[in-house]
Formats: C-alpha cells, structure tokens, sequence
C-alpha cells in the first residue's frame, strides 16, 4: 500500500520510521512532501522515502494519505489538495482539535476519514500509545488492512464520534 505523509516533521517521522522498522512498508511505497526542501531532503536521507515537493503529489500517489501538519496548517493543506480525485483513498489526520466533522466539511466528499492522536514516548523504546477515531465510511476492511500503517505501535485505543 502507498503511504502519503503532507507534513514530514517529529510526528510524521516517528511514524515512518515505526512502518519501515516493523515492515509494514518499504522505502518506494512511502511518499512526503514538506513545507521546506530542507525537511524533505533530511527526511528523504533518513528513511529514504520519495519526497515530492509537492502534497499535491503526495496525495496523488498515497492510497492512505496523512496529513500531519499543525492544526493551524491543516485548512490551507486541505485547500491544496480537495480539488482533486480523492477517491479510494482514507484520509487520516493527526491534527489536534480537528474533529472528524469538521474535516468532511472542508473536504466537501464522501471520503473514508480517520483521526489519530499519536504520540511517542521518551523512553527510546520505539513504542508509544494512538488514540483512533473512525469516520463513518470506514469499514471494517479498511480498518483491519490499514490499521498496521499508521499505529506507531502496537498499542491503541479506538473511540467512536470523537
């Protein structure tokens, strides 16, 4: 599965670094785009994902597309990108305050949406704790074949209309 990260800072690369290190993906599946060339080009040479300049293109290529960008980012993230095709794809944020209501508002599209609150913990054991909350479009086929993508861990707990 191609995995799509708008945003590439702490968060996003702990999580890619808990995918490739549990091998839930390789490198060529993985695509981000930041908003400076710098972040793109330390995230690239760390994990050596594709960077694409571009989230316009990130989420072109991301089957699962996760925006992890502040919260104070996200409108304008998702002003960029809801033009285009969408579908087939989930959509997972992990902005705080961003509730699953207000990201199908400003998507204007019936799309499957996800929240996450991920964090890591300071132990430098690899391992930390995500809160989920599914949108309504999300089956349980998607939730069982996507989980592993985005849990930084194997630890999580899931909460409804959150």
């Amino acid at each position: 599965m191609k995995i799509g990260f708008i945003g590439l800072g702490n968060m996003a690369q702990a999580m890619i670094g808990g995918v490739l290190r549990n091998h839930l993906a390789v490198p060529e599946e993985i695509y981000g785009s930041a908003k400076t060339a710098e972040t793109e080009s330390k995230v690239h040479e760390m994990f050596g994902i594709t960077v694409t300049g571009d989230n316009l293109e990130t989420a072109r290529q991301a089957e699962l597309l996760i925006l992890a960008v502040k919260p104070q980012f996200l409108e304008k993230v998702i002003g960029q990108i809801s033009d285009i095709d969408l579908t087939g794809k989930t959509i997972l944020s992990i902005a705080a305050g961003k509730s699953l209501a207000w990201l199908e508002e400003q998507f204007c599209a019936p799309l499957p949406f996800v929240r996450a609150m991920p964090n890591t913990a300071g132990t430098g054991s690899g391992e930390g704790c995500t809160g989920v909350c599914y949108g309504s479009r999300v089956t349980p086929e998607m939730k069982e074949k996507r989980r592993l993508s985005w849990t930084v861990s194997a630890r999580r707990l899931s909460f409804r209309n959150v």
